[in-house]
């Protein structure tokens, strides 16, 4: 069983990674764009489990518009009865109009499904701009504000830090600011993309959340590096007994093909 995971697990770690979702499309041409990747683990002893992980990547630039699309998809199990502890998505659409010039409004979509933190469906709308504060080709910095629509259907209906009157779906619109870009810290070997966003619900001072996305990728050569994600998310109101926060580490050796 364990060789049949560790086997599993190396041909998915050789599959390129798409960690990132910084906006960076004035590079690009008017082709799509496509990537994929997947990585797995396999953990034997006290407490089997399995974890794989898949991202996709779609991205479409022209003058007029540009779509950038992100779709992740975990599924885990634990112990010996193959108890589902993870079985999530998170979908991704942005919108731009005018991408390559220095100011452009866009439209964002994001559905997600969590059952960790008892998240049945959630789906958001955000309407706001861009600004690129800096546009090089070693350095690009980013920021962005946005009115968010946010509709979320829970599991449960009791939640720690607020009264939802016995119901499990929350509608709520939210402004959100964030920041997001691109530096080289050595040149053609080590380079970093980052964002941040906040959210701020405008009826509720405590209903708050954040999100800090850092990747980090060493090249070796032209074809193989190494990367290293970090992924932070915190949402002040969950549902009780959830706690606010996750962090999730990977890394890896990857392979651009």
């Amino acid at each position: 069983m364990l060789n049949k995971y560790l086997i599993i697990y190396i041909l998915f770690i050789f599959i390129p990674k798409v960690d990132a979702q910084v906006i960076h499309i004035n590079d690009l041409d008017s082709l799509w764009h496509f990537k994929l990747s997947a990585t797995g683990s396999y953990i034997d002893g006290n407490s089997p489990r399995t974890l794989l992980t898949n991202k996709l990547k779609l991205t479409k630039v022209v003058n007029s518009f540009g779509l950038i699309s992100n779709f992740a998809y975990q599924y885990g199990t634990a112990t010996s009865k193959k108890y589902i502890v993870y079985n999530d998505f998170r979908f991704e659409n942005t919108l731009l109009i005018k991408p390559k010039n220095s100011f452009c409004p866009f439209v964002r979509t994001f559905t997600e499904k969590n059952i960790i933190r008892q998240i049945d469906f959630r789906n958001e709308i955000a309407v706001g701009v861009l600004y690129k504060l800096i546009n090089k080709k070693e350095q690009r910095v980013n920021i962005l504000f946005a009115g968010v629509n946010q509709q979320t259907n829970y599991k449960g209906s009791k939640f720690d830090l607020i009264d939802n009157k016995g119901a499990n779906n929350r509608n709520t619109w939210k402004g959100m600011a964030g920041i997001n870009g691109f530096n080289t810290i050595l040149k053609d070997r080590l380079t970093a993309e980052y964002r941040f966003f906040w959210m701020q619900a405008f009826s509720t001072p405590i209903d708050y959340a954040y999100l800090i996305d850092l990747t980090l990728e060493f090249k070796i050569n032209k074809r193989f590096s190494l990367q290293a994600n970090y992924l932070h998310t915190f949402e002040n109101i969950e549902s009780k007994g959830v706690l606010p926060y996750e962090a999730q580490l990977t890394y890896g050796l990857s392979v651009t093909l």
